[in-house]
């Protein structure tokens, strides 16, 4: 079994708290990962994002893209333009015998929830931890993870002992 971190949008529009900041830098600390992989988002011109939803920040460069962890030699970095994760990552992934995933960051309700989708659909076994993640409806994306990925899949404060 091969594992990766993946660190969703730790990026500084997101205002990520600096109690979640340290929490995943502990968590990406621990030597059973095999990888460690970041996303990025940028939101280009032309988007659904600006079209669709009129979210202008996060243009390709700007200073909210800023990731507020830096990656650690041999740690990927995946820009993206979506939700979910590109299928280029998910290739990469499959490529290095990845077949389990921890995923970690903003927003629980969006990115993380849709990066599970993907990876769920890709064959791979998902995880979250409710506390290495943030978002306004954070509690609102518990039972739908719960529901469509069962209860293995997302640990929360009150499942620990």
């Amino acid at each position: 079994m091969k594992t990766a971190l993946i660190i969703i949008d730790l990026q500084r529009e997101f205002k990520p708290s600096r109690r979640l900041v340290a929490r995943i830098a502990r968590r990406r600390q621990d030597p059973s990962f095999d990888l460690t992989v970041f996303t990025q988002f940028e939101n280009p011109a032309g988007s659904l994002y600006r079209s669709e939803l009129d979210y202008e920040k996060m243009a390709p460069g700007s200073s909210g893209t800023e990731l507020v962890v830096a990656p650690a030699k041999g740690d990927w970095l995946v820009t993206k333009e979506t939700y979910g994760l590109p299928g280029t990552l998910i290739r990469r992934l499959r490529r290095k015998g990845i077949t389990h995933v921890e995923l970690c960051g903003v927003d629980t309700d969006a990115c993380v929830l849709a990066a599970m989708f993907t990876l769920f659909d890709a064959g791979i076994v998902v995880r979250v931890d409710e506390s290495l993640t943030s978002g306004r409806l954070k509690r609102s994306a518990r039972p739908i993870m719960l529901r469509q990925f069962g209860s293995k899949s997302y640990r929360s404060s009150r499942s620990r002992s």
